[in-house]
């Protein structure tokens, strides 16, 4: 091969390169947290440990928020992922994604339960959001729920998310 020839196939290489990973996160945050410090268990229904993050929208404008757990390998876990809404009775507003839409001055809710499988999970979250907005700067506020039960009984932890305030 000639030096244009490789050289030429060199750069393919790194452009292919640079696609991939762009199309890995294509999300484009305004607006992100970390959520240090995630457990979750579900391997029969009287055992488990459930970590729930509710997600308030603070502003005027429908923002798009995703939300990404990853496991102590850095493993995407948002295949167990459920977003609802609702008060008494809850609605599941999407499953699997992570991604979903929270209205003006909006809550919803987010859990990581892979229910009925050995999957144990201890890692850290990313919340992210977006809006059309471009100068909107903090958009949400976040609160953790960890619910547990088992032989020895049942509880509720909870606390604030980036220490209560708006990101």
């Amino acid at each position: 091969m000639n030096k244009i020839t490789r050289l030429t196939l060199v750069m393919a290489i790194i452009l292919i390169g640079f696609e991939t990973a762009s199309a890995q996160n294509n999300f484009n945050a305004q607006g992100s947290t970390i959520v240090p410090n995630i457990y979750s268990c579900y391997p029969r229904p009287d055992y488990y440990y459930i970590p729930y993050f509710t997600v308030t929208n603070i502003t005027s404008e429908e923002v798009q928020c995703k939300i990404t757990v990853y496991d102590h390998a850095g493993n995407d876990m948002t295949q167990y992922s459920k977003i609802y809404t609702g008060g008494s009775s809850w609605t599941v507003i999407s499953s699997g994604t992570g991604e979903f839409t929270l209205p003006a001055h909006s809550t919803r809710m987010y859990s990581l339960k892979p229910e009925g499988t050995s999957v144990r999970t201890m890692g850290h979250a990313v919340i992210e959001w977006k809006s059309n907005d471009l100068k909107l700067r903090k958009a949400l506020v976040a609160g953790m729920l960890l619910q547990m039960s088992s032989k020895a009984g049942a509880g509720i932890a909870i606390t604030n998310i980036n220490n209560g305030q708006p990101f």
